[in-house]
């Protein structure tokens, strides 16, 4: 199972976001997947789509087309308590169940959002260097006027893959 454990982007659309991405081992886009390479790039291929779609999906069809990649990419209950902190270990399961519940809707929801429309902007995965407990995978968002923004992942070992 390869394991996505933080990702930062310098965007307008995510300023500041801090994600921890989970991907199985058959990746978003159902291709086998055992490096980080492959796992960033499926996931890239699969958001696109919905970018290329946006409009005519609306707000809720993006929503609900975004909503399983993110609970099946991303690792939300990590995401829920590092994002609580160390209030975490104070709260009850059923909180924890709640804050989790609610930070995969938040992010789905802001996905949806930002990633609206296509209008030539293009995804590229640059280089995997290893990191502890994984690899780190820069990539960039080139926007559609050309400007890129990198955008560096963080996959952690899990089993044999990552």
């Amino acid at each position: 199972m390869n394991r996505l454990v933080s990702m930062r982007t310098l965007t307008r659309w995510a300023i500041g976001l801090v994600a921890l991405l989970a991907l199985a081992s058959a990746g978003p886009a159902g291709a086998a997947s055992s490096d980080g390479l492959s796992t960033v790039e499926a996931f890239y291929s699969a958001l696109l789509n919905v970018m290329k779609n946006g409009h005519s999906l609306g707000p809720s069809g993006r929503f609900a087309q975004i909503e399983p990649l993110i609970r099946r990419t991303f690792d939300i209950p990590a995401m829920a308590r590092l994002s609580v902190g160390p209030s975490w270990m104070t709260i009850t399961g059923t909180q924890r169940q709640q804050m989790t519940e609610g930070f995969g809707r938040y992010l789905s929801a802001f996905y949806a959002d930002r990633f609206d429309g296509y209008a030539g902007q293009r995804f590229e995965v640059k280089e995997e260097r290893p990191a502890v407990g994984g690899v780190i995978v820069r990539s960039q968002l080139i926007r559609a006027n050309g400007e890129p923004v990198n955008i560096d992942y963080v996959l952690r070992r899990s089993g044999d893959t990552c």
